[in-house]
């Protein structure tokens, strides 16, 4: 895969998105892109993550903190995997004890495309 650096107005290009709706992604810590002199560099696995943030955002309708928390989590196994070689990811809750967790499966293969 190529490597890539963008601006966030490329980014939100590149991902098909309005820059406004991927800046409240960075202002609300869902994502968290390197920050050079006042200016956010997205990299291929920040584009994944803001993909994967969209993808629950659409499919959940979730809230941002519970976005910004399951983003974190995806990031952190992002860099445990190589994204060329994983279809899907899967996301479990840890619920209190007796109740049954919540399981969300991401197609990262789609998205990685």
């Amino acid at each position: 895969m190529l490597a890539v650096e963008l601006k966030l107005k490329q980014a939100s290009a590149v991902l098909g998105i309005d820059p406004k709706d991927l800046q409240n992604l960075v202002q609300f810590q869902v994502l968290r892109p390197r920050r050079r002199a006042s200016v956010y560099w997205f990299d291929n696995d920040d584009l994944l993550a803001a993909k994967v943030a969209l993808y629950l955002k659409e499919s959940l309708g979730t809230s941002t903190e519970l976005l910004a928390r399951f983003t974190e989590a995806f990031s952190a196994s992002l860099k445990e995997e190589e994204t060329s070689r994983v279809r899907y990811m899967w996301l479990r809750s840890r619920p209190a004890s007796g109740r049954e967790p919540v399981e969300v499966r991401i197609p990262v293969g789609n998205l990685a495309k």
